[in-house]
């Protein structure tokens, strides 16, 4: 089982009403037809965990393929 971590300073951080955590990801490998799903999880200092399906909100969805130069000869996809 694959897991990313991010570990937030212990003295904490300056929040106010309106802050959000915010998490990008995108999926790297080949472009496939489905959707893949994956779990969050949140875990505060106590050890007290939070979990949701990424589902829940929404998939993450197969990266869109692009041409990164003008000619068609100088593509760097295959």
């Amino acid at each position: 089982m694959a897991s990313f971590s991010i570990l937030l300073p212990q003295q904490g951080l300056a929040l106010h009403g309106q802050s959000m955590l915010t998490f990008a990801l995108g999926d790297a490998a080949d472009a496939s037809p489905s959707p893949l799903d994956l779990t969050i999880e949140v875990v505060d200092r106590r050890g007290n965990a939070a979990r949701l399906p990424l589902s829940h909100y929404a998939y993450l969805q197969p990266r869109i393929p692009a041409r990164i130069a003008k000619a068609e000869g100088l593509s760097i996809l295959p």
